[in-house]
Protein backbone atom coordinates (compact mmCIF):
# COMPACT_ATOMS: atom_id res chain seq x y z
CA UNK A 1 0.00 0.00 0.00
CA UNK A 2 1.15 3.39 -0.81
CA UNK A 3 0.50 5.77 1.83
CA UNK A 4 1.95 8.50 0.11
CA UNK A 5 -0.61 8.42 -2.33
CA UNK A 6 -3.86 10.26 -1.10
CA UNK A 7 -6.44 7.90 -2.61
CA UNK A 8 -9.34 9.58 -1.43
CA UNK A 9 -11.68 11.42 -4.46
CA UNK A 10 -11.37 15.49 -3.84
CA UNK A 11 -14.69 16.77 -4.31
CA UNK A 12 -17.76 14.69 -6.67
CA UNK A 13 -18.23 13.71 -10.05
CA UNK A 14 -20.22 16.32 -10.25
CA UNK A 15 -18.21 18.73 -8.54
CA UNK A 16 -14.84 17.94 -8.62
CA UNK A 17 -13.42 20.75 -6.61
CA UNK A 18 -12.23 20.57 -2.62
CA UNK A 19 -10.94 23.41 -1.08
CA UNK A 20 -9.01 23.20 2.41
CA UNK A 21 -8.97 26.78 3.96
CA UNK A 22 -7.16 28.38 6.65
CA UNK A 23 -5.07 25.71 7.58
CA UNK A 24 -2.79 26.18 10.43
CA UNK A 25 -0.30 22.70 9.82
CA UNK A 26 2.68 21.63 7.83
CA UNK A 27 1.50 18.80 5.59
CA UNK A 28 3.74 15.45 5.04
CA UNK A 29 5.15 13.85 1.97
CA UNK A 30 1.94 12.86 0.02
CA UNK A 31 0.92 13.31 -4.20
CA UNK A 32 -2.54 12.49 -5.66
CA UNK A 33 -3.97 12.75 -9.22
CA UNK A 34 -5.71 16.04 -9.14
CA UNK A 35 -3.90 19.85 -9.34
CA UNK A 36 -3.23 21.86 -6.43
CA UNK A 37 -3.18 25.52 -5.89
CA UNK A 38 -1.58 26.30 -2.42
CA UNK A 39 -1.98 29.89 -1.42
CA UNK A 40 0.52 30.48 2.01
CA UNK A 41 -1.75 33.44 4.18
CA UNK A 42 0.27 34.11 6.68
CA UNK A 43 3.79 33.21 8.23
CA UNK A 44 6.98 30.80 6.22
CA UNK A 45 7.25 27.62 5.13
CA UNK A 46 9.17 25.44 3.24
CA UNK A 47 7.37 23.77 0.28
CA UNK A 48 9.55 20.24 -1.13
CA UNK A 49 8.11 19.77 -4.52
CA UNK A 50 9.53 16.47 -6.14
CA UNK A 51 13.12 17.68 -5.99
CA UNK A 52 13.00 21.30 -5.39
CA UNK A 53 12.96 23.17 -1.84
CA UNK A 54 10.82 26.59 -1.83
CA UNK A 55 11.08 29.09 0.47
CA UNK A 56 7.65 30.81 0.30
CA UNK A 57 6.05 33.25 2.42
CA UNK A 58 2.66 35.26 2.77
CA UNK A 59 0.96 36.41 -0.58
CA UNK A 60 2.95 33.40 -2.46
CA UNK A 61 1.30 30.73 -4.31
CA UNK A 62 2.23 27.86 -5.61
CA UNK A 63 0.61 25.81 -8.69
CA UNK A 64 1.05 22.15 -8.50
CA UNK A 65 0.75 19.18 -11.15
CA UNK A 66 -0.82 16.14 -10.96
CA UNK A 67 0.93 13.40 -9.18
CA UNK A 68 3.70 15.61 -8.43
CA UNK A 69 5.31 15.10 -4.85
CA UNK A 70 4.87 17.70 -2.26
CA UNK A 71 5.02 18.33 1.37
CA UNK A 72 5.71 21.54 4.11
CA UNK A 73 7.65 22.35 6.70
CA UNK A 74 8.43 25.11 8.81
CA UNK A 75 11.58 27.00 7.86
CA UNK A 76 12.43 27.42 11.49
CA UNK A 77 12.05 25.18 14.56
CA UNK A 78 9.97 26.42 16.90
CA UNK A 79 8.37 29.13 15.17
CA UNK A 80 4.66 29.29 14.81
CA UNK A 81 3.21 27.11 12.00
CA UNK A 82 2.03 28.77 8.06
CA UNK A 83 -1.46 29.17 7.72
CA UNK A 84 -2.24 28.01 3.99
CA UNK A 85 -5.44 27.43 1.72
CA UNK A 86 -5.03 24.48 -1.08
CA UNK A 87 -7.78 24.52 -3.90
CA UNK A 88 -7.55 20.79 -5.17
CA UNK A 89 -8.85 19.97 -8.33
CA UNK A 90 -9.62 17.64 -11.40
CA UNK A 91 -9.07 19.08 -14.60
CA UNK A 92 -12.82 18.16 -15.30
CA UNK A 93 -13.64 20.71 -13.05
CA UNK A 94 -12.70 23.36 -16.22
CA UNK A 95 -13.90 20.90 -18.93
CA UNK A 96 -10.99 19.25 -19.15
CA UNK A 97 -11.57 15.58 -19.48
CA UNK A 98 -10.14 15.75 -22.67
CA UNK A 99 -6.20 15.23 -23.61
CA UNK A 100 -5.87 18.57 -24.98
CA UNK A 101 -6.93 20.59 -21.53
CA UNK A 102 -3.94 18.50 -19.37
CA UNK A 103 -1.72 18.85 -22.05
CA UNK A 104 -2.33 22.46 -21.83
CA UNK A 105 -2.01 22.79 -18.20
CA UNK A 106 0.99 20.63 -18.03
CA UNK A 107 3.19 22.76 -20.50
CA UNK A 108 1.66 26.06 -19.59
CA UNK A 109 1.59 25.77 -15.84
CA UNK A 110 4.41 23.27 -14.45
CA UNK A 111 5.13 23.62 -10.49
CA UNK A 112 5.70 27.56 -10.46
CA UNK A 113 5.98 30.24 -7.92
CA UNK A 114 4.25 33.90 -7.85
CA UNK A 115 3.06 36.31 -5.64
CA UNK A 116 -0.86 36.40 -4.91
CA UNK A 117 -2.38 39.88 -5.32
CA UNK A 118 -5.21 42.10 -7.02
CA UNK A 119 -7.32 40.09 -9.44
CA UNK A 120 -6.13 36.47 -8.18
CA UNK A 121 -6.63 37.25 -4.68
CA UNK A 122 -9.96 38.12 -4.96
CA UNK A 123 -10.82 35.33 -7.17
CA UNK A 124 -9.59 33.22 -4.12
CA UNK A 125 -11.21 35.08 -1.72
CA UNK A 126 -15.03 34.40 -4.02
CA UNK A 127 -14.35 30.90 -4.57
CA UNK A 128 -13.47 30.24 -0.82
CA UNK A 129 -16.94 31.92 -0.17
CA UNK A 130 -18.78 29.70 -2.60
CA UNK A 131 -17.45 26.92 -2.03
CA UNK A 132 -18.25 27.34 2.04
CA UNK A 133 -22.19 27.69 0.48
CA UNK A 134 -22.47 25.52 -2.90
CA UNK A 135 -23.78 22.41 -1.38
CA UNK A 136 -27.00 22.05 -2.88
CA UNK A 137 -27.08 25.16 -4.69
CA UNK A 138 -26.00 24.62 -8.62
CA UNK A 139 -26.21 28.31 -9.79
CA UNK A 140 -23.40 28.45 -6.91
CA UNK A 141 -21.24 25.56 -8.25
CA UNK A 142 -21.02 26.67 -11.80
CA UNK A 143 -20.08 30.38 -9.98
CA UNK A 144 -17.09 28.39 -8.41
CA UNK A 145 -16.45 26.82 -11.39
CA UNK A 146 -15.95 30.13 -13.53
CA UNK A 147 -13.89 31.57 -10.68
CA UNK A 148 -11.45 28.31 -10.80
CA UNK A 149 -11.17 29.56 -14.30
CA UNK A 150 -10.90 33.03 -13.78
CA UNK A 151 -7.52 31.85 -11.38
CA UNK A 152 -6.24 29.89 -13.76
CA UNK A 153 -6.31 32.67 -16.23
CA UNK A 154 -4.81 34.95 -13.91
CA UNK A 155 -1.99 32.49 -13.53
CA UNK A 156 -1.16 31.83 -17.42
CA UNK A 157 -1.64 35.83 -17.84
CA UNK A 158 0.42 36.94 -15.18
CA UNK A 159 4.21 37.23 -15.73
CA UNK A 160 5.14 37.68 -12.33
CA UNK A 161 5.67 33.83 -11.62
CA UNK A 162 9.36 31.84 -11.21
CA UNK A 163 8.74 28.57 -13.25
CA UNK A 164 10.32 25.59 -11.11
CA UNK A 165 12.71 23.84 -12.88
CA UNK A 166 12.91 20.21 -12.85
CA UNK A 167 15.72 18.44 -10.72
CA UNK A 168 16.99 15.43 -12.03
CA UNK A 169 15.95 12.86 -9.49
CA UNK A 170 17.38 8.86 -9.63
CA UNK A 171 14.03 6.85 -9.62
CA UNK A 172 15.33 3.96 -7.30
CA UNK A 173 16.92 6.07 -5.03
CA UNK A 174 13.20 7.61 -5.01
CA UNK A 175 11.88 4.51 -4.46
CA UNK A 176 13.98 4.16 -1.25
CA UNK A 177 12.90 6.63 -0.18
CA UNK A 178 9.39 6.38 -0.54
CA UNK A 179 9.79 2.98 1.11
CA UNK A 180 11.19 4.71 4.45
CA UNK A 181 8.73 6.91 4.91
CA UNK A 182 5.55 4.53 4.23
CA UNK A 183 7.53 2.44 6.81
CA UNK A 184 7.64 5.26 9.14
CA UNK A 185 4.24 6.32 8.52
CA UNK A 186 3.32 2.63 9.66
CA UNK A 187 5.26 2.08 12.56
CA UNK A 188 6.02 5.42 14.16
CA UNK A 189 4.09 4.09 17.04
CA UNK A 190 7.36 2.01 17.86
CA UNK A 191 10.60 2.31 19.13
CA UNK A 192 12.85 2.60 15.15
CA UNK A 193 16.35 2.94 15.12
CA UNK A 194 18.04 4.70 11.53
CA UNK A 195 19.82 1.08 11.08
CA UNK A 196 15.95 -0.15 10.58
CA UNK A 197 14.73 2.87 8.34
CA UNK A 198 17.65 2.48 6.26
CA UNK A 199 17.27 -1.47 5.80
CA UNK A 200 13.89 -0.79 3.89
CA UNK A 201 15.86 1.19 0.64
CA UNK A 202 18.98 -1.75 1.26
CA UNK A 203 21.46 0.96 1.57
CA UNK A 204 24.19 2.00 4.78
CA UNK A 205 22.67 4.31 7.24
CA UNK A 206 25.46 6.76 5.76
CA UNK A 207 24.47 6.35 2.50
CA UNK A 208 20.61 6.03 3.07
CA UNK A 209 20.43 9.77 5.28
CA UNK A 210 22.16 11.59 2.45
CA UNK A 211 19.97 10.42 -0.47
CA UNK A 212 16.97 10.92 2.20
CA UNK A 213 17.99 14.15 3.02
CA UNK A 214 18.95 14.82 -0.65
CA UNK A 215 15.35 14.43 -1.81
CA UNK A 216 13.12 15.53 1.32
CA UNK A 217 15.72 18.18 2.91
CA UNK A 218 15.54 17.17 6.42
CA UNK A 219 17.45 13.79 8.01
CA UNK A 220 14.96 10.14 8.39
CA UNK A 221 14.90 10.68 12.34
CA UNK A 222 13.49 14.78 11.92
CA UNK A 223 10.65 13.39 9.89
CA UNK A 224 10.19 10.26 11.74
CA UNK A 225 9.69 13.42 14.97
CA UNK A 226 7.52 15.20 12.31
CA UNK A 227 5.27 12.17 11.78
CA UNK A 228 4.99 11.47 15.59
CA UNK A 229 4.04 15.25 16.54
CA UNK A 230 1.52 14.97 13.33
CA UNK A 231 -0.06 12.01 14.40
CA UNK A 232 -0.70 13.30 17.81
CA UNK A 233 -1.68 16.48 17.12
CA UNK A 234 -4.49 14.88 15.25
CA UNK A 235 -5.57 12.64 18.51
CA UNK A 236 -5.07 16.00 20.67
CA UNK A 237 -7.94 17.59 17.99
CA UNK A 238 -10.46 14.43 18.29
CA UNK A 239 -9.87 12.74 21.74
CA UNK A 240 -10.09 13.39 25.54
CA UNK A 241 -6.84 11.13 26.35
CA UNK A 242 -4.39 12.42 28.59
CA UNK A 243 -1.67 13.60 26.85
CA UNK A 244 1.01 11.47 28.23
CA UNK A 245 -1.04 8.02 26.90
CA UNK A 246 -1.21 10.11 23.51
CA UNK A 247 2.12 10.24 23.61
CA UNK A 248 2.92 6.63 24.58
CA UNK A 249 0.81 5.32 21.73
CA UNK A 250 2.67 7.78 18.66
CA UNK A 251 6.16 6.45 20.15
CA UNK A 252 7.66 8.99 22.79
CA UNK A 253 8.49 6.64 25.50
CA UNK A 254 9.85 10.00 27.43
CA UNK A 255 7.32 12.82 28.58
CA UNK A 256 9.97 15.31 29.16
CA UNK A 257 11.58 14.50 25.79
CA UNK A 258 8.36 14.64 24.06
CA UNK A 259 7.51 17.67 25.57
CA UNK A 260 10.55 19.29 24.16
CA UNK A 261 10.02 17.93 20.73
CA UNK A 262 6.12 18.93 20.71
CA UNK A 263 7.12 22.41 21.25
CA UNK A 264 10.54 22.56 18.92
CA UNK A 265 8.17 21.79 16.40
CA UNK A 266 4.79 23.48 16.53
CA UNK A 267 5.68 26.42 18.97
CA UNK A 268 3.82 25.58 21.89
CA UNK A 269 2.99 22.70 24.53
CA UNK A 270 0.97 20.76 24.02
CA UNK A 271 -1.96 21.40 26.39
CA UNK A 272 -1.74 25.12 24.70
CA UNK A 273 -2.44 23.53 21.13
CA UNK A 274 -5.56 21.52 22.19
CA UNK A 275 -7.04 24.32 23.48
CA UNK A 276 -6.55 26.38 20.67
CA UNK A 277 -7.81 23.34 18.75
CA UNK A 278 -10.67 21.94 20.62
CA UNK A 279 -14.00 24.36 21.16
CA UNK A 280 -15.13 25.07 24.48
CA UNK A 281 -17.74 22.89 24.52
CA UNK A 282 -15.68 19.90 24.05
CA UNK A 283 -12.78 21.37 26.53
CA UNK A 284 -15.59 21.41 29.51
CA UNK A 285 -15.97 16.99 28.44
CA UNK A 286 -12.04 16.91 29.07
Amino acid sequence: MDLTYEAIVHGTPDFPISMFPHSPWYFSYHYHKEYEILLIEQGNAIVCVGGDMLAVKKGDLLFLDRYKPHYMINPVEGEEMAVWTAIVFDSSAIGGSNDFCRDYMRRNLPALLQRSGGTLQSDIDKLLEVMESSKDNELLKLRAHGYLLEILFELLGSGDYRVVQKAGVNAEATQAVHRAIEYMETNYGRHLSIEEIALTGQYSVSHFISIFKQHTGITPIKWLMQTRVKAICKLLCETYDPITELAGKCGFDNISHFNRVFRKHIGMTPSVYRKRSLSPQKLQQI
